[in-house]
């Protein structure tokens, strides 16, 4: 075998290399750091709770399906020519790993019903977020479907004489997975704006209410999810509007392609037709992106969520200590001064410890 059919069999990065990436890849991905850094802030006594569960189990399932990546990397590449290197090496790449990726897509997905749900406290008047949410995570399995049902190669597939079968039968598996990811986006959109209209309608605008009465804002946690919650929903939505029609745009240039392919005279103009205009490369690498953003966008609320939670106690609790001990050292004697602020301070530390008893129940449900 000469160097250039060995280049052709096998990738440039050496099957040492993606030995290595088993044992080095979990520590370079963006979930493995937010996640780890999630799991500082929370502490070893909260990082069962539901929530971290979820954000665990992402994350684990997600390396699950990149080691399955991997390993189809390391079979023998039976058509050097071509895009994938065998059926066995497409149904793991493709298939087997798609399986992990979704699942990791589908329990994150997850984390908006359970935060939902948590908060609003009945079932009955989340309904349309199950059925948004349910809706949305089946998209990605009939998704998954279409992966499965693909094979690359036929029987009796012959590389030098079946080129052109082999790209028109690509385009169709292209056009229908893109399809699925239109789906995939309206249904996400649909998620997102079903999640806030509910939060605004059950929580947000009675929490404004208690704000205006009571002026005390003790509901910290649902202050503070109140503004990432928007706050993250809101880029997600830019993000998944910018991209739908991209998207839809590139699923009718698929259409396109399909339907024009008799208008080439020879075989080689057409499978150079789709290996340039229908590569979809690029376009990939930006849905991927903005899926990711929403997911390192969950983590990063639920980080500052704890992060300015655990600060505000803090603070709180030594504010009013020095407050107590200031008063104290002046010797005031007016009975009636030490008697009131002796009360204030008291209230001050049930109001705190009230407050972090609901925080940590929330914490506990979700």
């Amino acid at each position: 075998m000469g160097t250039i059919d060995f280049i052709k069999n096998y990738d440039s990065k050496s099957n040492w290399d993606i030995y290595q990436d088993f044992f080095t890849f979990i520590t370079t991905h963006y979930s493995f750091r937010w996640t780890f850094l999630l799991f500082i802030i929370t502490g070893k006594r909260n990082w069962r709770n539901p929530v971290m569960l979820i954000i665990i189990f992402h994350l684990v399932f997600r390396e699950i399906g990149i080691i399955f990546g991997d390993i189809a990397k390391l079979l023998p590449n039976k058509y050097p020519n071509y895009n994938y290197r065998s059926n066995e090496a497409f149904f793991i790449d493709h298939g087997l790993s798609r399986v992990f990726y979704y699942t990791s897509e589908v329990i994150a997905d997850w984390y908006l019903l359970l935060r939902t749900k948590a908060i609003v406290k009945s079932n009955r008047k989340i309904i349309w977020v199950y059925i948004t949410c349910a809706l949305y995570c089946l998209s990605k399995l009939i998704k998954n479907y279409v992966n499965f049902s693909y094979i690359p190669y036929p029987d009796g597939f012959d590389p030098a004489r079946d080129k052109m079968l082999f790209f028109k039968r690509r385009v169709t598996y292209k056009k229908n997975k893109w399809i699925c990811d239109v789906i995939l986006l309206i249904t996400s959109i649909i998620y997102d704006i079903v999640v806030i209209l509910t939060l605004k309608k059950y929580v947000f605008t009675n929490y404004d209410k208690i704000i205006q009465e009571n002026n005390k804002k003790e509901t910290f946690f649902i202050e503070k999810f109140k503004t990432l919650t928007t706050y993250r929903i809101y880029w997600t939505l830019l993000l998944t509007v910018l991209c739908t029609p991209i998207v839809l745009l590139f699923c009718f240039n698929l259409i396109y392609a399909l339907n024009n392919v008799e208008n080439f005279k020879d075989e080689k103009s057409a499978t150079t037709f789709y290996e340039n205009y229908c590569n979809d490369s690029a376009i990939e690498d930006f849905r991927v992106d903005v899926t990711h953003t929403g997911y390192i966008l969950i983590k990063n609320s639920d980080i500052r969520i704890h992060y300015e939670n655990n600060n505000k106690y803090t603070y709180k609790y030594n504010n009013d200590k020095i407050n107590y001990y200031d008063l104290m050292n002046k010797n005031i004697n007016n009975e009636n001064i030490s008697v009131n602020y002796y009360n204030n301070y008291n209230n001050n530390n049930n109001s705190n410890t009230e407050l972090k008893k609901y925080y940590n129940s929330i914490s506990r449900n979700i």
